[in-house]
């Protein structure tokens, strides 16, 4: 019987290898342009979630607090910008100002605000921020959202800071960075729109920028 089997030809050869490469050149584009994707949104997906966090945490605490009085005047919450705590008792809360980038074609992004407030304490244990007299009886310690510089990142850090009654920092705790502005919008006494600017360099050098903003309606406690 005659064998018939034979190999391939090396046009045969040819059109397989050409093949098999246009699949590799195919799929190697495809995952090369989901790379790339994957690099910009990644920054921008970590931009808004700790702009969620930092807003969440701002909005829980401000939600806490109530408004402090002193000889007739709103004591606190207190609203200075920049670090600029020129009130009288309050230069404890000053700090260096934050860093401001100008980008060309673009007006200045405008100072920061930053606030500092009281939060009731419940000493008697009777489940009421009250004392004795009725009276809301406010911690000695002072809380405040305030953004600082990091010179060694070159971008701006949102921050909660904790003094205690001597104005001593006695906690520090990073909520965001990249913070290019804030700005707390006084609707009413115990209301306040609060808005956060993000910006970064994206990964071709491009500015990513994002704004988170909310409302805090501050307890009623008188």
């Amino acid at each position: 019987m005659k064998d018939i089997r034979r190999g391939y030809t090396l046009l045969e050869i040819v059109i397989v290898v050409m093949l098999t490469l246009f699949i590799l050149a195919t799929a190697y584009a495809v995952l090369a342009a989901a790379v790339r994707g994957d690099e910009h949104l990644r920054p921008r997906i970590e931009m808004q979630l700790q702009a969620a966090r930092a807003m969440h945490e701002i909005i829980h605490q401000l939600k806490c607090t109530g408004l402090v009085y002193k000889d007739g005047e709103i004591d606190y919450p207190y609203i200075f910008q920049d670090g600029q705590a020129t009130a009288p008792g309050k230069s404890f809360l000053a700090h260096a100002k934050p860093i401001k980038k100008t980008k060309p074609g673009k007006p200045d992004p405008g100072p920061c605000d930053e606030v500092a407030f009281k939060i009731p304490r419940d000493t008697d244990g009777d489940g009421h921020p009250t004392k004795t007299d009725g009276s809301i009886d406010w911690s000695e310690e002072t809380l405040a959202f305030v953004v600082v510089p990091n010179e060694e990142e070159d971008t701006n850090e949102l921050q909660m800071v904790t003094y205690d009654g001597h104005g001593n920092a006695v906690g520090r705790r990073r909520l965001a960075r990249d913070v290019e502005r804030t700005e707390i919008l006084t609707e009413d006494p115990n209301t306040y729109r609060i808005n956060i600017w993000f910006s970064r360099p994206g990964p071709d050098g491009k500015e990513m920028t994002f704004r988170a903003s909310s409302t805090a309606n501050m307890r009623s406690l008188e």
